[in-house]
């Protein structure tokens, strides 16, 4: 449970924004209904580039390129199954054409397509370079406000995550402000506040900034979500049971209409968790997995892990197994860890895989309950490594772990 904590309070959302389809955006003057066009119109760097004409723009193509990059509904109910490879066409095409987020999103898809047999990171890598670059370009160009706010809310989040670039968190935040009044922009602002992320931990900032981005026009579940913690944990506010359960709702409500038109990867995860942990709902096992499989399939290392740890409660090893492979294989230490523990067992014992997982959890994580060093402790012990094992105890046990005391 401890490490479910931790686990559950280090999440970062990778959602990437974009508008809904009847939304006005910040300070863009009304416009009379019949005329209202469901998504921000194309804009060009200059009139004389051509793949160099660089532009955003949520063509039909690029919409369906995404419904079959994740899976879709239609208005009647009827769902869409994915098509990864037919996505790739589109993209490729949009990318070719100099839609920029259809260049984002090749990086994207060509990593979930990633696997054991097909290392496809470094196109996922040149996309996002060419990606970064074109939203940089544009963001330097006189635009409209809504469309400036948009793109540098854009690159902050490449910078945070490190993608197309090396991460940089001065960079990222200084993209955010530029944004002004963008919910999406205040909600990473405020995560940098919850994780430290280049600054100091500030949950009363973190909070201050999550309120901001459900003042702005628009949804932001996550923001939501995050208050609901919050509450729940007081955290920056005063712990409040029917605070966190409200927000928490709010939350559950804002994700499912998101899912209502596409299943992207980070949403389906949040479905998935909330129904897993009983958050804004009930507890529905059925639902939870329904959504984490979804969000597993499309590559969410996090998503892996949680239905990973749910399968493992249903005693379906191996396929527990498979799962956290793949999601350590995406540097989730937590799926390390609970391989290092699996490797253990009497029914799955490898002690060279329990010492190499176990290690990788321990490089990627601060261990601050010196669980990793008392796993890695026990499994010399049962090697006559002694000494080793006296010194990981020792350090497990300096962090007030009892057991290992």
């Amino acid at each position: 449970n401890s490490l479910d904590e931790e686990y559950y309070n280090s999440l970062y959302a990778s959602m990437d924004a974009h508008p809904s389809e009847n939304e006005m955006w910040f300070d863009e003057p009304p416009i009379p209904e019949a005329d209202l066009y469901p998504y921000p119109q194309e804009f060009h760097l200059s009139e004389k580039e051509t793949k160099s004409q660089l532009r955003i723009e949520w063509s039909d193509r690029y919409k369906q390129a995404l419904d079959l990059m994740y899976g879709s509904r239609t208005a009647d109910g009827k769902e869409l199954p994915k098509d990864l490879p037919a996505a790739l066409e589109l993209l490729a095409q949009e990318s070719d054409s100099g839609n920029v987020l259809a260049t984002y999103d090749l990086g994207k898809l060509y990593h979930i397509m990633s696997d054991e047999n097909y290392d496809l990171s470094p196109l996922s890598e040149q996309n996002y370079i060419e990606a970064l670059d074109g939203f940089e370009k544009l963001s330097n160009k006189q635009l409209p406000s809504w469309q400036h706010s948009y793109l540098c809310y854009r690159v902050g989040k490449m910078y945070d995550r490190g993608l197309g670039t090396v991460q940089d968190y001065k960079a990222a935040r200084e993209y955010y402000e530029k944004a002004g009044e963008n919910r999406f922009a205040y909600f990473s602002l405020g995560n940098m506040y919850k994780f430290g992320s280049g600054v100091e931990v500030d949950m009363t900032m973190a909070v201050s900034y999550y309120e901001k981005a459900l003042a702005c026009k628009g949804d932001m579940p996550f923001a939501s979500f995050n208050i609901g913690q919050a509450y729940e944990l007081g955290q920056g506010v005063k712990a409040d049971e029917q605070k966190a359960a409200k927000y928490y709702a709010q939350a559950l409500a804002g994700f499912t209409a998101i899912y209502e038109k596409s299943h992207e990867d980070s949403i389906s995860y949040r479905l998935g968790t909330m129904y897993l942990k009983g958050k804004g709902t009930d507890v529905d096992l059925k639902k939870a997995e329904k959504y984490l499989l979804e969000s597993a399939d499309n590559g969410n290392n996090q998503a892996q892990y949680q239905l990973g740890k749910l399968r493992l409660a249903q005693d379906r090893i191996d396929e527990a197994e498979q799962l956290f492979i793949k999601s350590a294989e995406k540097g989730n230490v937590y799926s390390a860890f609970s391989l290092g523990r699996i490797y253990m067992t009497e029914e799955k014992r490898d002690d060279s895989k329990a010492e190499q997982f176990l290690k990788q959890y321990l490089a990627g994580s601060d261990d601050e309950l010196g669980i990793g060093e008392y796993a890695l402790g026990k499994l010399y012990l049962s090697q006559d490594r002694i000494d080793e094992a006296e010194q990981l105890f020792i350090k497990s046990a300096e962090k007030g772990n009892v057991y290992s005391a």
